[in-house]
């Protein structure tokens, strides 16, 4: 009697596996593929939700420490940050502001949206040594997070800032194709 019991039980399982498993298998035209992890978003174009996504995934570094060569949230220098949220989303980008700033489409200024990225000379000339993530736009406001050696990663209205407007030079856009 035990070995008819476990024999059933056994067949059970098997049966129970093999229609579970099924539905893996088969095809659903509602459904779209899954992307692996590690393919890009180049094909994704002008994607307001991975904008949102990228721009939200930045605030959640907000009040990390500065710190020289940071690229994690125990500290972040400025293109640190925008290194560690880009490769969050599978992008791969250069890891200094200088390098970041030759990446993607230079883009107008006013055209900037969730996502892009920002580039700043803190001296003379026109030399890149700063770079910030833009995280809103509206009229008259231009909402960025970057990491300053003074607070840290912070959420800045840079046409507000008498310290950065003056030396914001110019936007890209590292997600459009």
């Amino acid at each position: 009697m035990f070995k008819n019991v476990s024999i059933f039980r056994m067949l059970l399982l098997a049966l129970a596996f093999l229609m579970t498993s099924c539905s893996t298998f088969r095809k659903r035209a509602d459904v779209p593929p899954r992307k692996s992890p590690t393919q890009t978003h180049k094909t994704i174009g002008k994607d307001q939700k991975l904008r949102g996504q990228i721009a939200s995934y930045a605030k959640t570094t907000l009040g990390s420490k500065y710190k020289y060569g940071g690229s994690s949230p125990s500290g972040f220098d400025c293109s640190g940050l925008t290194y560690f949220v880009f490769k969050r989303h599978n992008y791969t980008i250069p890891r200094t502001s200088s390098a970041q700033s030759e990446t993607g489409k230079k883009i107008p200024i006013t055209k900037a949206r969730p996502g892009d990225l920002l580039f700043f000379n803190k001296g003379k000339g026109a030399k890149v040594n700063h770079v910030a993530m833009v995280i809103s736009r509206s009229a008259g406001s231009l909402k960025v997070i970057h990491s300053t050696s003074s607070k840290g990663v912070i959420v800045q209205d840079i046409n507000q800032s008498n310290y950065w407007k003056p030396r914001l030079l110019y936007a890209r856009d590292l997600i459009s194709k």
